[in-house]
């Protein structure tokens, strides 16, 4: 199996020279999370995330971009983007693509054939991996001790973008009264439009979630991703409490894990871990 299979083909790039405005701009635009950042004959230069763009200002409607910081506007895509820890060739193996992956806190794969950009892998891709998987395996909680990250829905939402930005993460579980109200997304607080001091982090984005119980099999959890167009699932008990979080994170360790079923030698640590 090689990622060429199930890459994303021909993904939007930018020029190292793309101005911040642009790029958030593209970001907004097409709902993608990640722009590889290319020099003007087309080798990879760097890549930029919406973590990078969108800490540094917000979308006030579907054109315009307005920076927190006013001098930020001179900023351009080569002073944003980072280093890429993970490339592959399309046809390398998706096995060993996915375990350098896991190996850093990257979460795209850049595909490069002669020097050039020619595909991505992200974590929906593999979502979508999983989903077409037919396999009984389910999740194991994760170890004793650990603690969901959730802000209650009347808690301040542009908090709540706070705790998202100082963790990198790309959701918050919404409580009420303890239980499961909703998934907050790093979307739906900095980039879908402007917080006022007012909004209560429940009533911004969706009102519910898409939610399973504790040993669901991975194949259903990736469905349920994969259909919602979710980047996580809460694990709720008996009565509505979140207890645990499926990732797109966790996805990838399951089908890493499956793949390795059919290749003779060492195996990957399974044992989720207490981050999300």
């Amino acid at each position: 199996m090689t990622v060429r299979k199930h890459m994303t083909g021909s993904p939007i790039t930018v020029t190292a020279g793309a101005s911040l405005s642009e790029c958030a701009q593209i970001l907004h635009r097409e709902r993608i999370r990640h722009l590889p950042v290319v020099t003007e004959k087309g080798a990879l230069f760097g890549l930029l995330t919406d973590f990078d763009v969108f800490l540094r200002g917000q979308m006030v409607d579907d054109e315009a971009f307005r920076p927190y910081d006013p001098s930020a506007t001179w900023l351009q895509a080569h002073h944003l983007c980072r280093r890429v820890d993970v490339t592959v060739g399309p046809d390398d193996a998706l096995l060993d693509g996915l375990l350098r992956l896991l190996g850093t806190r990257q979460d795209i794969v850049v595909v490069i054939e002669h020097d050039r950009v020619v595909g991505v892998l992200c974590e929906h891709d593999v979502v979508g991996i999983a989903a077409a998987m037919d396999c009984e395996m389910s999740w194991p909680l994760r170890p004793q001790g650990y603690r969901l990250l959730t802000v209650d829905r009347d808690d301040p939402a542009i908090r709540a973008r706070h705790m998202m930005a100082n963790e990198r993460i790309r959701h918050l579980i919404v409580l009420d009264q303890g239980q499961l109200h909703s998934v907050l997304s790093f979307r739906d607080v900095a980039i879908e439009g402007t917080l006022s001091e007012s909004q209560g982090a429940g009533f911004v984005g969706p009102r519910h979630a898409e939610f399973g119980q504790p040993g669901i099999p991975v194949c259903e959890a990736a469905r349920r991703m994969s259909v919602g167009k979710i980047g996580c699932l809460p694990l709720v008990n008996s009565q509505g409490v979140p207890i645990d979080i499926v990732t797109r994170t966790d996805v990838i360790r399951a089908v890493v894990r499956v793949l390795e079923s059919a290749v003779p030698g060492e195996r990957y640590d399974w044992g989720r871990t207490d981050e999300p």
